[in-house]
This record gives C-alpha cells, sequence and structure tokens, in this order.
C-alpha cells in the first residue's frame, strides 16, 4: 500500500504479538491504513489496513476474512501489491501488505498527463500481469483504478514532478532490473521496468486492495445497494444480479489505460449518468490514440463480458504493440472525453441474466508498424459485425475437493470440456502456474452431490498396496488415535503417512508413523505442498522456498528456478519447468530428474499415480504415468481445464480418481475405461453422471466398468465394495437410505433442515453401508457431520464417528496389538476455519 499523506491521528500501537502499527496514513471505505512493522524487523516497514470496526459486527464479512487468507497469501507477483498476512487479534481484523511508498497512478496521470502509447503499453502489460496474477487465484478484484494502482519507484525513490513530454521522442528503455517473481508469468526484459513520460527513473504499477472488495462485499446480498467498485470505472454487468466475473476486471482496466491515453476517463456525469452510458454508449476514440492500440481497448471496453480478452492476452498484445509504438507522442491531454456513440450492441441487464449471448464481436491483431490516427475515428471497434481472428498468444492445484449437496438435488454431473468456452477467436488463458499449486484446501470441503465424497475423498491418491474405507471392519469400537488443533488448513501427503496442518501462518508437519505424536517441525509457510512422501514444500511470502523432511530437516528446492510444483507421488514429484508453462519434470526425492517429456503443458493434476496435464499448444490432454513419465492417452481438448476448479472435477473430461490401476474418460453420453497401461477396455454408453456409482475399494478396469454400466441415470447411487454393488435411494429430507428395501435411518444432524447424506461405499465383507451426514454445504462446516456404518440386512448401525472423512489411512508403523492391523480414519471436526483433524480406528469386538 502506498503513504501519501500522514493523517494526524494515530499514536503507535501493537497489533497481536507480531506487528507494531507506527501511524495512520490513510483511511476509505473499508478502514484505515497504518504504516507499521515486524516487532523483529523494524527495518522494513509494512501498510496495514483495518477494517471498519461495523463491518465486524456482519458475520459473512467475519466468515469471508477467514476464508479468504489462504487465497489472498497465494498471490504472488511482481506487478501485485502482496499480501503478507491476515490478522485477526479481538476487534481488529487487518490485511498487512507490502509497503509502497510511490503514490499510485491516479498521481502520476496528474503530474505526467497522458503516457506515449508505447509507455502506456508497457505500464498496461505490467498492470495485466499483475491483473493476470490475481485472476489466476480465483479472485475478481472489482475496483480496479488508478488509486488502487501503487506506484513503486525501485531504490532510487520517487523523482521529483517533472512536466509531461507529449511530443517529445520516448526515451530509450533504461537498464532496470529484472525481477524475478516465481508467481509470474515470463515478461520480456524491455518490460521488467517501465519509464514514465517526464521521470527520470523507471518505475513499475502494482495493483492494490484485490482483496478487500471480495471481503466486504458480503455486507450486501443486492448488487443494486452493495455494489463494489467505482462508477466512472464499472463494467456493465456489475449491477446484475450475478455475481462478476474476470471480465469485469478488464473492462475496468481498460478504462484506466483509456484514462493513460488521454487524460480523462470516456464517460462522465453523475453516478447515474456514467452507468448508464456504460451500458448503453460506446467510448468515443480520443484523436492520437493508433488503431492498434484503439482496437485493443475497444475490445477491453466491449459491454459484454464474453467479448473481452483475458489479461493475459491483453497483457500479451500490449507486449507486442509496445515497440511498434514507441516513437509515437502521447494525446493531448483532454479536459473531457471525446463524444461517445450508441451502442451497436448495448447491455441489458434484464436480457442478461435470462441467455447467454451466442457470439460475440472480436478484433484482428496484425503485426503490422505503428500507425496514428488523425481524427476521431467511429466508436465501436472493427469487427463488429464481421467477427475477425484474434491471434494474440495466451498464456496460463490438486483440486480443492468439491462442496456436498443433497442427493435429491444432485446436478448432472460433470460434462466433456466443462465451463463455458472462450469467444470465438480469443485464445484460452489457462492460468499462469505459481512455484507451488495447492494441494487439497480443507477436508470440509469434500463433496459435489450424491457419491461425490466418495469418489473425491476416498478415491484419491490410493496405492497399490494401501487400505481403503473397504477394509474398515464391519462392527466394533471406535478409538482414537491421535488428535491434532486448531487448524484452517491441511495437507495430506501422498501415501497419508504424513499431515502439515496450518494455524494463522505458521505451518506444522506431522509424522504420522512416529511414536511421539508431536510436531517434528514448524515454521512460517504462504503456501506448502508435499514434494514427495518424505518431504513438504514450504513457500515464503517472497521467492524464498525450501523442503522439509520427516525428521525435521530443510534443504534447498531442488529443479528448475522457475518451475511450478503440481502434484507428487510418494517417491516422484510433478513439475512444469517454466513460470506459465513448459515441459514436464518428473523428479525423486533426492532431486534427481527421472523423465521428461516435452511441450507446452500450462497445468495439471496428480492423483493415484497418474498425471493429467494440459498442452496449450497441442490443445490435448495427456494421461501420464506420473512415476515413469509414460504417456498412457493423448485426448484434444480446445480449452485449457481449470485444474484447481471444485466445478471441474474431470478436467478435460478425464477422471483418475478410482485407484492406480484404472482411469476413464467421458463426454457426458459415454463413458471409455482404460487400464494402468493406457489400453483401452471398454466403453459405455450411459448418461449417469459421475455422482451416480461410487467405490469404496479400488477398482480394475474390469471392475470399474461394470460400476459405470450398473449405475442409474437417474434417482440413487451404485455402491460398490471389494466384490458387491447395491443400489442405493437416498432421501435427504426424510435422511434415509434404501438398499434392497431395507430403509436405514440415519442421524439428523441438529441445526440442519436436511441431512445431507451421501453413501461412500460398502465395508466389512461388503455387508454394511457406510454413510457421511451432517456436511452442510451451506456453512461448509463439520461440526454436525457424522459417518456411520449400517448392517444391510436389517439397516442397524454398527459404528459412527463425528466429523467429516478425509482420508483412510495405513496403519502406524509403530502400532501394537489390534489397532495395527486396522487402517486409521482421517477426520475433520469443527469449521472450514478451525478444525480438528482426528485419527480414529475401528477395532473389531
Amino acid at each position: 500500500m502506498s503513504s501519501t499523506t500522514v493523517l494526524p491521528q494515530g499514536e503507535p500501537r501493537r497489533l497481536g504479538s507480531a506487528y507494531v502499527l507506527d501511524a495512520r496514513i490513510g483511511a476509505g471505505a473499508q478502514g484505515e491504513v497504518w504504516r507499521g512493522h515486524r516487532v523483529e524487523n523494524p527495518g522494513t516497514p509494512l501498510a496495514v489496513k483495518l477494517l471498519r470496526a461495523e463491518l465486524l459486527d456482519d458475520g459473512a464479512v467475519v466468515e469471508r476474512f477467514i476464508k479468504e487468507r489462504a487465497t489472498l497469501l497465494r498471490v504472488r507477483s511482481p506487478y501485485v501489491v502482496g499480501v503478507r498476512d491476515m490478522v485477526i487479534e479481538g476487534t481488529s481484523f487487518a490485511i498487512v501488505m507490502d509497503f509502497v511508498d510511490g503514490g499510485d497512478l491516479r498521481g502520476l496521470l496528474a503530474s505526467s498527463g497522458p503516457l506515449r502509447p508505447g509507455e502506456l503499453c508497457r505500464m498496461g502489460a505490467l498492470m495485466a500481469r499483475g491483473l493476470a496474477a490475481v485472476h489466476d487465484a480465483g479472485i475478481v478484484h472489482r475496483d480496479l483504478k488508478p488509486a488502487n494502482v501503487l506506484i513503486d519507484w525501485g531504490p532510487q525513490g520517487r523523482p521529483a514532478p517533472a512536466p509531461p513530454a507529449a511530443s517529445a521522442p520516448a526515451p530509450p528503455p533504461g537498464p532496470g532490473r529484472r525481477r524475478v517473481d516465481r508467481s509470474a508469468a515470463t515478461v520480456p526484459e524491455a518490460l521488467a521496468a517501465t519509464r514514465v513520460v517526464g521521470a527520470a527513473q523507471t518505475c513499475t504499477p502494482k495493483l492494490a486492495d484485490f482483496g478487500v472488495a471480495r471481503i466486504c462485499d458480503t455486507v450486501s446480498s443486492s448488487h443494486v445497494t452493495g455494489a463494489i467498485g467505482t462508477p466512472l470505472y464499472m463494467a456493465p454487468e456489475i449491477l446484475a444480479p450475478q455475481a462478476p466475473t474476470t471480465a469485469a476486471d478488464i473492462y475496468s482496466l481498460g478504462v484506466v489505460l483509456y484514462e493513460l491515453a488521454c487524460g480523462v476517463p470516456p464517460f462522465t456525469g453523475t453516478p447515474a449518468q456514467v452507468l448508464a452510458q456504460h451500458a448503453r454508449r460506446d467510448a468515443g476514440r480520443p484523436s492520437g490514440v493508433p488503431d492498434e492500440l484503439w482496437n485493443l481497448l475497444a475490445a477491453m471496453l466491449a459491454k459484454h463480458s464474453e467479448a473481452r480478452p483475458p489479461a493475459a492476452a491483453v497483457a500479451a498484445e500490449l507486449e507486442r504493440l509496445g515497440p511498434l509504438l514507441a516513437s509515437l507522442p502521447a494525446c493531448t491531454p483532454l479536459a473531457e472525453p471525446p463524444a461517445s456513440a450508441p451502442s451497436l450492441q448495448p447491455y441489458d441487464w434484464a436480457q442478461e441474466t435470462a441467455q447467454t449471448r451466442s457470439s460475440a464481436p472480436t478484433w484482428s491483431s496484425a503485426p503490422s508498424g505503428p500507425t496514428a490516427s488523425s481524427a476521431p475515428a467511429p466508436a465501436a471497434p472493427p469487427g463488429y459485425g464481421s467477427p475477425v481472428r484474434y491471434a494474440a498468444p495466451g498464456s496460463a492445484p490438486d483440486p480443492t475437493v468439491p462442496y456436498p449437496a443433497s442427493a435429491a438435488s444432485a446436478p448432472a454431473g460433470p460434462q466433456p470440456d466443462p465451463g463455458p468456452a472462450p469467444p470465438a477467436g480469443y485464445p484460452s488463458a489457462p492460468p499462469r502456474r505459481r512455484r507451488l499449486i495447492p494441494v487439497i484446501a480443507v477436508v470440509l470441503v469434500v463433496a459435489l452431490a450424491g457419491g461425490a465424497i466418495a469418489w473425491w475423498v476416498l478415491g484419491r491418491n490410493r496405492l497399490p498396496d494401501s487400505p481403503s474405507l473397504a477394509d474398515v471392519v464391519a462392527a466394533g469400537t471406535v478409538t482414537e488415535l491421535q488428535r491434532i488443533p486448531d487448524s484452517s488448513a491441511l495437507r495430506v501427503a501422498p501415501d497419508g503417512g504424513a499431515l502439515a496442518t496450518d494455524d494463522s501462518g505458521t505451518w506444522s508437519l506431522y509424522d504420522l508413523n512416529r511414536s511421539n505424536q508431536a510436531g517434528v517441525w514448524s515454521g512460517e509457510c504462504s503456501e506448502a505442498a508435499f514434494w514427495t512422501a518424505e518431504a513438504l514444500l514450504c513457500e515464503n511470502s517472497g521467492s524464498e522456498a525450501s523442503l522439509v523432511k520427516l525428521d525435521g530437516s530443510t534443504s534447498e528446492v531442488p529443479g528448475p528456478v522457475d518451475h511450478n510444483l503440481i502434484g507428487s507421488t510418494a517417491t516422484t514429484a510433478v513439475l512444469i519447468d517454466d513460470f506459465s508453462s513448459g515441459s514436464l519434470i518428473g523428479m525423486d526425492s533426492s532431486g534427481k530428474e527421472t523423465w521428461r517429456v516435452y511441450g507446452d503443458f500450462s497445468g495439471g493434476r496428480v492423483d493415484n499415480g497418474f498425471l493429467v496435464a494440459y498442452d496449450s499448444k497441442n490443445k490435448q490432454v495427456d494421461v501420464i504415468a506420473a512415476d515413469s513419465g509414460a504417456v498412457l492417452l493423448r485426448r484434444d481438448v480446445k480449452t485449457s481445464p481449470n485444474f484447481g476448479s471444485r466445478d471441474e472435477p474431470l478436467p478435460g473430461g478425464v477422471g483418475v480418481d478410482v485407484g492406480p490401476e484404472a482411469f476413464y474418460v467421458t463426454d457426458g453420453s459415454s463413458w471409455t475405461v482404460y487400464d494402468a497401461t493406457g489400453k483401452e477396455v471398454r466403453t459405455i454408453s450411459s448418461s449417469a453422471p459421475r455422482t451416480s456409482w461410487v467405490s469404496s475399494a479400488p477398482l480394475k478396469a474390469e471392475e470399474l466398468a461394470d460400476l459405470i454400466a450398473a449405475a442409474p441415470a437417474s434417482g440413487g447411487v451404485a455402491v460398490h465394495g471389494r466384490s458387491r454393488t447395491v443400489t442405493v435411494t437416498v432421501d435427504t429430507g426424510a435422511c434415509t437410505a434404501a438398499v434392497d428395501g431395507v430403509t436405514i435411518t440415519a442421524a439428523r444432524p441438529a441445526q440442519s433442515k436436511d441431512c445431507f447424506l451421501t453413501p461412500l461405499g460398502l465395508a466389512g465383507d461388503d455387508d454394511v453401508l457406510v454413510l457421511q451426514s451432517g456436511l452442510d454445504p451451506e456453512n461448509q462446516a463439520a461440526k454436525d457431520a457424522v459417518v456411520t456404518a449400517h448392517r444391510l440386512k436389517d439397516g442397524e448401525q454398527t459404528w459412527s464417528i463425528k466429523g467429516a472423512l478425509k482420508r483412510v489411512i495405513a496403519p502406524s508403523e509403530q502400532a501394537q496389538g489390534e489397532v495395527a492391523s486396522q487402517p486409521r480414519l482421517l477426520m475433520i471436526q469443527g469449521s472450514s476455519y478451525d478444525f480438528n483433524e482426528v485419527l480414529y480406528a475401528v477395532l473389531p469386538e
């Protein structure tokens, strides 16, 4: 955050045990901004935003604040003001950020005037790169404006104000210092630092406040009364009932770049007048804006979100245009915007809520030289009415497990190549990867519907000799083995032998095979994931990272300097060898490269020994054996899957969730099953959703094909154990499950109208049905959750464990007696942001 004027109020005071607030330097709609520092590092200033006290009275804001912590801490880019910590102390809720003391883009524009086109492209490209990093984390900024773009002048400090030189040729780019950030896409060297008109030093723009709107927009459920943003920069759809998408930020960035080009935003007037113009009128073209730059601005300012390019494409086009436009002068500063014109495709809030536009105007990018416009051109961009090709190149975690829903209202299940396709002419812009791809989030996020909890939780990372829910005894005594309290995030090792938990930024590593149940290591990480079964990757707020072994020792991270960890098996870490995309690498626990698959891979997921990855150049999904690098299957997929989204559990229509001996591909109407070598076994014609079948034991390819064939198209779940399949019909209102004429009644949660009943599988000798109930998808809390086992012959309950089932893991190597032969059930108890991990065993009677 930036400091511009020191306010008279505010004496130094402590914030928690780690921070000191030195002086209040600003105030806004959401709260106050203070300059502060960490207790042990007084020489490094920080910016601390304290949320308004009245916001804390809203429980939804408090819950969102806690939930957003991990997401905001993951956003790292040299073009974003980094969030270092989020602190709760009594009635104080604070966001701790990097301190940027170079003013903001609003002040820079006021002192320097409009930017020359080449410099505008350089500044805009860096802002778009920062915006892409924010979007990659699943965040919509919603309040992008010049005041929220801070300026970093580097070690030289901010220069004295200088008059704009609108007619002077652009100075050659300064040497700059290339910043290496493990979360950002590679930026051409000429763009690593930006020289501003009239300034003798370089500066870098940094997007700020990208998380505040996301937290505070829960104050009102109405977009009309509670819209977040500034009218001058708001996309038309912000006032629509639907939640805005990342395209809304593209529109706002387009307005910012328009203002940088000529000195004023495209529309002015009262807030109501401005909002109406955003929806109904096309911006007037300022004299002097080159054709190609105007084409891009007009596309970013398109009335309909699907017609706007993604952030990565905007950055790529600005990077291309920068050198071409470097010699052109800046526009003459305007006192008011050029006359606008009625839009040929106006935004209609009522129509947009009921339909999705089927076609989107696009624009063409051709590698031509710079041409400056000498007179205003029509407001609508070339391409309206006759779509043309956009040719700029695009750029791009183990998944978050999805929420449950009642079986009675279960969604239709995964469809082929799911998710809305980008508009015609725009390339897919898959997320640019960070060094560390977050693995599974809290177990409370555990299912889509019906049998989903079982195929997402019980189907994950099974090793050939690892236990499953089918190995749990049919009846017995439940015994607690270990309890780890007070966690807000959880990672599980690929073999289930270790856990890592987060408590307010302090991660702890537990070896579940030690007789001593205390953690083997604890330290600060901004994000963490298992490198292999024997080591945890801990990434800090900067670019530093380390590997933590199960004996508590630490070491440097091997592999290419610029890489992304996308997942791991027990013995192999799978990396992409560059920031945004590149070849795939397998590395063993010693850091030795064991295999490499060449390509332009932009994302992936590792599960059950299979790697599913997307090659953005060839537009295909590859299924690869994660330990050997053998390519088992290649499938054409036009757009990149969202590997980190709970809404896309089958990336590219590929499922690797049934164990290490089979995988499958579906297009929604048929299912093709393959064995572990990639050999096609069978194709089943079925429209049954993925949530219509579940297995508590790993499946061979033929068993999987039989189970899919047995799955009902609707109204039930085919539940498989080791050798038996039964059809279960769930009634969440009555909290019952019916099997072969026997009605099983589950315990109804005390504070829920529905029991959210989900079959997990068969256990014992396939004679008991295991059910998860009480895992509420609305509040994501497991305080009422319980897992129960019931005899199929009469419905009688045989054992019960409180919590949500995360995973079944092998007995401890140190266990003795009956415990040594029984699998452990890892359960989560509590809320989504404050929970306990508890290990249980069911001991036979």
